[in-house]
């Protein structure tokens, strides 16, 4: 069953073009929030963003999740925001999910996930 997906360059040429599609956004959208994050790395469908600690990932996946994308955290630490989409995931889905990261990474990187977190806990007492 497996060898019918090596048949044709089809699962060649769609990792390829998921992969072009995040190290474009990446190097486009990371530049402009850089106090939040030290490198990016990956290969294929497999990239993480590494933040200078985890309470910025944490912050981010929550923010993520508030959206509707399930993400994960891995590193040492925690530290690392894993980016891992399925190779059969639709083009218009992945563009959907890096536009929440995107989102989420640019409101921690303002500060606005704190000040969620404050008025929730204050909505709360």
């Amino acid at each position: 069953m497996i060898i019918n997906y090596w048949s044709d360059d089809f699962v060649e040429s769609a990792v390829t073009e998921r992969e072009h599609i995040i190290k474009r956004w990446a190097h486009e959208i990371l530049s402009s929030v850089n106090d939040q994050h030290t490198s990016i790395r990956g290969i294929g469908l497999i990239y993480g963003i590494e933040f200078k600690g985890p309470d910025s990932c944490a912050q981010t996946i929550k923010l993520c999740f508030k959206k509707g994308l399930v993400i994960e955290n891995c590193g040492s630490y925690g530290q690392v925001l894993k980016l891992m989409p399925a190779i059969s995931l639709e083009l218009p889905l992945l563009v959907r999910g890096l536009k929440i990261i995107e989102n989420a990474l640019t409101d921690v990187s303002s500060g606005m996930e704190k000040k969620e977190v404050a008025s929730e806990e204050e909505s709360v007492v």
